[in-house]
């Protein structure tokens, strides 16, 4: 299944759940199950493991001893968190591909 967002960007997800056409949803996914990369070529694609390729931009940064937290725009109107172990740090205003699994994405009807 896929949902579409009022920014017109589609997002997969596992199919199991079945919202009425036009209905308003939300979609849950876990900061920490969001690929993120500087490899921008794959966005628009399917990884050979199944993650759908979104562009994105990096916003906010926040540095945590253990963790690296990330605030990411994706289309004009919705922002994602993601959560990284430290390491190779993304910059603000940073061009990257996010990367999600349909299966990550759970649809909660509102």
């Amino acid at each position: 299944d896929r949902f579409e967002l009022e920014s017109g960007m589609v997002i997969p997800v596992s199919g199991q759940t079945q919202a009425p056409q036009d209905s308003s949803i939300a979609v849950s996914l876990r900061p920490h199950d969001i690929v993120l990369s500087r490899d921008t070529k794959e966005i628009g694609s399917v990884t050979p493991s199944g993650h759908h390729c979104f562009p994105g931009v990096v916003r906010e940064c926040f540095y945590f001893g253990d963790s690296l937290d990330y605030v990411i725009s994706i289309g004009d109107n919705c922002e994602l968190r993601v959560i990284k172990p430290p390491g190779d740090r993304l910059q603000p205003n940073e061009a990257i591909s996010v990367q999600i699994h349909p299966d990550k994405c759970i649809v909660v009807q509102q």
